[in-house]
């Protein structure tokens, strides 16, 4: 616990301090404990907003996130930080505001930045069994073409089983 934490408000003796303000005055820090409700009579002090200090805070230390915390949105003016923390977009233009760093969350967090799509179980083999057959019939031709007839029987066995296999799938 430090000394900070159980200090009392400079302005007005009673709340307990809960911003603590450091300014450089002649090259010297000098420190000002204030209670939130002495601190919003202050002039001169920003706001207390939860996502402005959090965007202040970014800006200082990765400044070159400070453009992305700013951002918002022409239409409904949610910001990106606002996004971040909920994760839920306050308008369809959100979705052109924020692209850049969507496509970079979207890659990080699903892999890709467009949704393809799912194949029902079962269903990936299925598609893949067509173009399996097509090559084994192929094999299986010029197998035969060759006279290579016990290489030939394998090949039609495995196209039998991979055949039965297809029909059985499609009356389940």
């Amino acid at each position: 616990m430090s000394d900070e934490e159980s200090v009392p408000c400079q302005k007005c003796g009673k709340e307990k301090a809960t911003i603590h303000l450091t300014d450089f005055v002649d090259g010297k820090p000098v420190q000002q404990h204030l209670c939130e409700s002495c601190y919003g009579q202050e002039d001169g002090l920003p706001a207390l907003s939860p996502s402005k200090i959090v965007a202040q805070l970014i800006g200082t230390l990765v400044p070159e996130l400070k453009e992305l915390a700013n951002a918002s949105c022409p239409k409904c003016g949610m910001t990106y930080l606002q996004f971040r923390q909920t994760f839920l977009l306050g308008c369809p233009v959100d979705y052109e505001a924020f692209s850049a760093p969507l496509d970079q969350l979207l890659q990080s967090t699903q892999g890709a930045t467009r949704h393809v799509g799912k194949v029902p179980v079962g269903t990936a083999q299925m598609l893949s069994r067509g173009p399996m057959l097509a090559s084994l019939r192929r094999k299986l031709d010029e197998a035969v073409k060759a006279e290579k007839f016990e290489q030939a029987a394998q090949l039609r066995d495995k196209i039998k089983k991979l055949e039965q296999e297809g029909a059985g799938s499609h009356q389940e």
